[in-house]
């Protein structure tokens, strides 16, 4: 790699000759392929060292090397994503998880979260090594040590995006990869939208094309607003891909049509519901499309999956307003009643659904009595 930090790579670290000497600096090369010149002769040390002297650095050197070149393919951006998010977003960590150097609840930058991950002392103890014998050979190099992202290929300075990117720790290839997806590869508003990608490797051509369908069906609005809600929605869009838009690529846009919450729609698509299921609770309920995506979600939350005509069928019941899930305890309690030893979200459908029906845990148990054989066999 030309440029700041190529290997070869130029660097020192102090080395003792014999025991109780003073340390001395001498130069060290890190070849392309990771083997190291120390400029000792290694045959004359390894007869130094049966006789209890010879010098530290070839004992020391093997040791953090490991470390040195993790530590060196963050630097250059050659170690893929260095930070992930476990919540969309609001807070990042290092990829190694939370490690004795790392802040407990994590960083809300992005770029201070990987700056973290390609630290030194957080660098060590991912690789095990000594963080100062790691920060000898890191203070050494000839050069750069915090190389700026590589020019464009017109050989103008990096754009915005693409400096937000490397300051996240990200190549520029990682742009070219998910080009199609970003509302502006100049803008570095775009990095929320690759940040999003690079964690979820979300579909890009999925995410544009959904986008674009959900603004066809915006009314005409000033177009900075329109510029901002299209960068949210990419966002929202590239963190959010579920099993079922891969599946069913134009779902998620027909969920959008619905008016639907998008938390309800995130729900949903991952329980691998599509926007007809909506449309029949609404019916059955006399529910907005919106309500009854609602109503679906709770129940899918609370760990259940019926089937629309399931919950339709509750009105039938007698009931005037649509049914609540009941907690998880009370359908453990009417599990215990009946016997059930299997308790999977199937079996717990079943249980919920007849506790909303009859209204409480003993009422459900007198109606299952019958059904008690095939559900404990279930």
């Amino acid at each position: 790699m030309p440029g700041a930090l190529a290997l070869p790579l130029a660097t020192s670290f102090p080395c003792r000759v014999a025991e109780g000497a003073g340390a001395v600096r001498h130069r060290v090369v890190v070849a392309e392929d990771w083997r190291l010149d120390t400029g000792h002769d290694e045959d004359l040390e390894q007869i130094a060292g049966a006789l209890g002297g010879g010098a530290s650095c070839l004992r020391e050197l093997p040791l953090v090397l490991p470390a040195l070149r993790l530590w060196w393919q963050r630097a250059t951006r050659r170690a893929g994503p260095v930070i992930r998010s476990d919540d969309g977003g609001p807070i990042w960590r290092a990829v190694d998880g939370t490690l004795g150097c790392c802040p407990a609840r994590g960083f809300r930058d992005p770029i201070l979260a990987a700056a973290h991950a390609r630290d030194v002392v957080h660098v060590a103890a991912v690789a095990g090594a000594h963080r100062r014998a790691l920060r000898h050979l890191v203070g050494g190099i000839e050069g750069e040590v915090d190389p700026l992202p590589p020019p464009m290929a017109d050989g103008q300075p990096a754009t915005p995006l693409v400096a937000a990117a490397w300051a996240c720790g990200l190549h520029p290839e990682w742009l070219g990869r998910f080009a199609e997806a970003l509302p502006d590869t100049q803008a570095a508003e775009g990095m929320g939208v690759l940040l999003a990608l690079s964690q979820t490797g979300a579909d890009p051509t999925w995410v544009r094309t959904s986008a674009s369908d959900e603004l066809l069906r915006i009314p005409a609005r000033d177009p900075d607003g329109l510029h901002a809600h299209l960068v949210g929605l990419l966002v929202w869009l590239s963190w959010t891909m579920t099993e079922l838009d891969r599946e069913e690529p134009s779902a998620r846009a027909s969920w959008l049509a619905t008016g639907a919450r998008r938390q309800d729609i995130v729900t949903l698509s991952s329980a691998g519901y599509l926007p007809d299921a909506a449309r029949e609770l609404g019916l059955g309920w006399g529910m907005t499309l919106p309500g009854a995506a609602q109503l679906l979600g709770r129940w899918v939350d609370a760990g259940y999956r019926p089937r629309p005509a399931e919950l339709v069928a509750l009105r039938d019941a007698g009931l005037g307003f649509g049914p609540m899930p009941p907690g998880q305890a009370a359908v453990r309690r009417l599990a215990d009643l009946l016997g059930v030893r299997r308790l999977d979200p199937s079996v717990a459908t079943v249980l919920a659904l007849e506790i909303a029906r009859r209204g409480t845990v003993g009422a459900a148990q007198l109606a299952l009595r019958g059904t008690e054989v095939r559900l404990a066999s279930a």
